[in-house]
């Protein structure tokens, strides 16, 4: 990537949520490879594991929008806002899932 698409990456998403994406994503391709990998999963399981990323990106903006607000009013009053930048950090981080599993893949097919 560019510099210019990184800023243009936080600019769109903010920081908080690109890191968010980028934690997501890291535990998303980690259960992916040393779990899910070693099971037999049927072709439902697998879909299913693709959208791991959505769970832990609203998961974690949750969390993170409710260590930063000032309680737990707060954080049911915005509840909406919470899932919807929740569904962002997702997106992103599906985005990164496919990044990180492409050079993987292409690290594994070099060697």
């Amino acid at each position: 990537m560019e510099s210019v698409e990184l800023i243009e990456l936080f600019s769109r998403y903010g920081l908080d949520a690109v890191l968010l994406a980028i934690v997501s994503a890291a535990v998303t391709v980690a259960l992916d490879r040393l779990l899910f990998s070693k099971l037999n999963l049927s072709e439902r399981a697998e879909k299913a594991v693709k959208l791991l990323p959505y769970a832990f990106g609203i998961l974690f903006y949750a969390i993170y929008a409710l260590a930063c607000n000032a309680g737990i009013n707060c954080f049911f009053e915005s509840l909406a806002d919470t899932v919807r930048q929740g569904i962002a950090v997702g997106t992103l981080g599906f985005a990164l899932c496919l990044l990180i599993n492409k050079i993987i893949d292409n690290k594994t097919k070099s060697e």
